[in-house]
């Protein structure tokens, strides 16, 4: 479908903050699902490229947080105000909330932040909720939209490789010394980011009882599940991160 850019700003650095009119989507989606935007005019690039929903405005406008990594986003990026952008979705399948659990733990590493922001406005609709952001990133350009989570009454915790803001270290490192202060399973954590950052973050939640959710990055050629190119292993086996996914039992994968 067709639809119409409201705004497009630089956040800071390579990420960009795309906010689209879509009544549709913005009604349908729900937090950890995702849309696929064709990122140019022309045929090259031929494919769409997936990007998660960052955010639901009441204008019944969608927001997208992307960071410039290749030829699809950097011809993104020049997209003006106004313009009309080939937009399919909402995809996928995402996080489910267990409403008799009031703690939960959200975990970013870098711009795998982008889908937790809508999660965690879905969180607070329920103010008996406690939401505690952990959100990691190799520097401080690299934390994006602390603000907005704050706005939501998430307490948040923040490391970087650097130290150049929050704890120096790796986020996992951060969380794991939350962990050690707790001697309760009545909590869920939702994480997002890299690979082998999920991996440990999964670990460390399994060793403390704590049921995990993880969204996986995976490359995705058509976001339907058609072209079978995004599979990842399962106990159940071969699953498609755009169909089965992009969220996951933590427990299902074979890390």
């Amino acid at each position: 479908m067709k639809a119409k850019t409201i705004s497009h700003l630089n956040v800071t650095g390579h990420y960009y903050r795309l906010q689209i009119h879509s009544p549709q989507i913005s009604k349908k989606a729900r937090p950890g699902q995702f849309v696929m935007l064709k990122t140019g005019e022309t045929l090259d690039p031929l494919l769409r490229r997936p990007f998660s929903i960052h955010k639901i405005n009441k204008d019944k406008t969608i927001d997208i947080l992307y960071k410039v990594v290749g030829k699809g986003t950097r011809l993104l990026s020049g997209l003006k105000k106004d313009a009309e952008i080939d937009i399919l979705g909402p995809l996928g399948n995402g996080f489910t909330i267990n409403k008799k659990i009031k703690s939960h733990i959200l975990v970013a590493g870098g711009i795998g932040i982008a889908p937790l922001l809508f999660f965690a406005q879905e969180l607070s609709k329920d103010k008996k909720n406690r939401i505690i952001l952990f959100a990691g990133a190799r520097h401080k350009e690299d934390i994006l939209c602390i603000q907005d989570f704050k706005r939501l009454k998430a307490e948040v915790n923040i490391s970087t490789e650097d130290g150049s803001i929050g704890k120096q270290g790796l986020i996992s490192e951060l969380f794991e010394v939350f962990l050690a202060g707790r001697n309760d399973a009545k909590s869920v954590v939702y994480a997002c980011g890299p690979k082998g950052m999920l991996r440990e973050i999964s670990r460390l939640a399994s060793i403390k009882g704590i049921s995990c959710q993880v969204s996986l990055e995976e490359r995705m050629a058509c976001g339907l599940g058609a072209c079978l190119g995004c599979a990842t292993d399962t106990k159940g086996g071969y699953k498609y991160v755009c169909n089965d996914g992009p969220v996951f039992d933590a427990g299902e994968i074979v890390w």
